[in-house]
């Protein structure tokens, strides 16, 4: 989810189940090399706070973001996790680590997301109508 606050944008990373469940405290991608701790101190618990040049998820965040999944997600497996279709975070090292931690990736097809609404409608939504405006 892409929120402007206060004139900067920032992306913000959830993972929920079928059922509607935080799977894991989500990552804030803040603008810039480095992130202002001010921003942080009264964040969500357990988030992971990160930066880059255009507050965008990129393939370094992604595979970090991965390994926090693999490790904080539910033992059962084979899992499915939906992602929209931006390919610019894929590589070989996330698909690999997926793939031996019974993760199956679907892709949406790119520009598309805002048809299937996977979590826009439901859970981004009231956040971006009520918080953020």
């Amino acid at each position: 989810m892409r929120v402007q606050t206060g004139g900067e944008n920032i992306t913000i990373v959830a993972c929920v189940n079928a059922s509607g469940t935080v799977m894991l405290p989500p990552i804030i991608i803040y603008r810039g090399k480095s992130i202002n701790q001010e921003l942080t101190m009264d964040g969500i618990a357990g988030a992971m706070n990160a930066s880059s040049p255009k507050s965008y998820l990129n393939t370094e965040l992604f595979r970090m973001w991965m390994g926090r999944f693999v490790m904080l997600a539910p033992p059962s497996r084979p899992i499915l996790m939906l992602l929209n279709g931006h390919a610019s975070r894929m590589n070989l090292e996330t698909v690999q680590l997926s793939k031996v931690n019974g993760i199956h990736m679907l892709r949406l097809p790119t520009h598309t997301t805002h048809l299937y609404q996977t979590l826009d409608v439901t859970m981004f939504g009231p956040l971006k109508n009520e918080r953020f405006n």
